[in-house]
């Protein structure tokens, strides 16, 4: 007789939790090694790692592991290139726009928006001495006032929130 667990049989339960343990291995094991190498700043293992690892994630169509594979994947390629955060933004910014996938898409605007907060925050004092930006179109985020930077964050979290208003 096989013996239910709150109304799962046994080996239901047993083939659900071997199934998703299964599943999950590939993915732990890449975790683990980009962790390993960002902590050694094997950089260039990094990036390869984080190549393998969207490429899982949108196989799987797991878009929160898409978006962590891809910004962190354009922090070691900046790393790689020895760019600024400015070159992190700008990437990102081109990758949001290009996105076809509407859940990693939303994700990715949320991450850039994080990204500008913390432009924002690593750099409040030159904000604060900075005028008003004349020219409102200049996708320049090093040459915006406070006001436009904030603008552009709060657009951005509108935007992933599927806010019209």
């Amino acid at each position: 007789m096989i013996r239910s667990i709150g109304g799962i049989s046994f080996i239901a339960f047993v083939l659900f939790f071997a199934t998703n343990l299964a599943f999950s291995l590939p993915v732990n094991k890449l975790i683990t090694q980009l962790e390993s190498s960002t902590k050694e700043k094997k950089t260039t293992e990094c990036a390869s790692l984080c190549v393998k690892l969207e490429e899982y994630a949108r196989d799987k169509k797991d878009w929160p592991l898409a978006a962590r594979a891809i910004s962190h994947g354009i922090v070691i390629d900046c790393m790689l290139k020895k760019g600024s955060s400015e070159d992190n933004i700008r990437t990102l910014q081109k990758l949001v726009n290009k996105c076809k996938q509407p859940n990693l898409k939303t994700l990715l605007t949320m991450v850039l928006a994080e990204w500008y907060w913390g432009y924002y925050s690593a750099r409040r004092s030159k904000f604060l001495d900075r005028s008003s930006v004349a020219d409102e179109a200049n996708a320049d985020v090093t040459t915006w006032d406070r006001d436009r930077l904030f603008q552009e964050i709060e657009g951005l979290f509108e935007k992933a929130a599927g806010s019209t208003d």
